[in-house]
């Protein structure tokens, strides 16, 4: 098992919500996103890139740009970040990330570019991606849906 995949884990801190890493692995790095989606609906969700620069089992994350998002995922207008600029709300614009893979737990610790923090520990909640599909094609002769087993 390694970093690879898509860990789903609540986190606390500053803020509390639910996280999602999913990191594909490539042949000297793991790449991919983290989303924090935050419990409070009306605080933006946040996504950042990662790039690790190696397949380690421990990597420490500097500055990575931080997106934010709205509840679907969209990018934040100019108007909604005006609007939470004028309730004093301040948004990051970078993160430092710690994950740390052990076994089947990935914990997860950041510090954002205005002090706000947060962690979460995933215990082996990860997709099934590399196991095979639990669907089947109902044509031989094209699409025409598709069934549980």
């Amino acid at each position: 098992m390694s970093l690879s995949g898509q860990w789903i884990a609540k986190y606390s801190g500053t803020n509390n919500g639910t996280g999602i890493i999913d990191l594909d692995e490539f042949d000297t790095y793991f790449s991919g996103t983290a989303v924090a989606w935050d419990d409070n609906p009306q605080l933006p969700n946040s996504i950042v890139q990662i790039r690790t620069p190696s397949k380690s089992s421990t990597q420490h994350l500097t500055k990575l740009p931080v997106f934010h998002i709205d509840t679907v995922g969209n990018p934040l207008s100019m108007d909604r970040i005006k609007q939470l600029a004028a309730n004093n709300i301040t948004l990051p614009s970078t993160v430092d990330m710690d994950l740390n893979f052990n076994g089947s737990t990935l914990t997860i610790q950041w510090s954002s570019s205005i002090g706000t923090h947060g962690a979460a520990v995933a215990n082996g909640s990860r997709t099934q991606g590399g196991l095979p599909s639990d669907l089947r094609a109902t044509s031989a002769r094209g699409w025409d849906g598709f069934k549980k087993k």
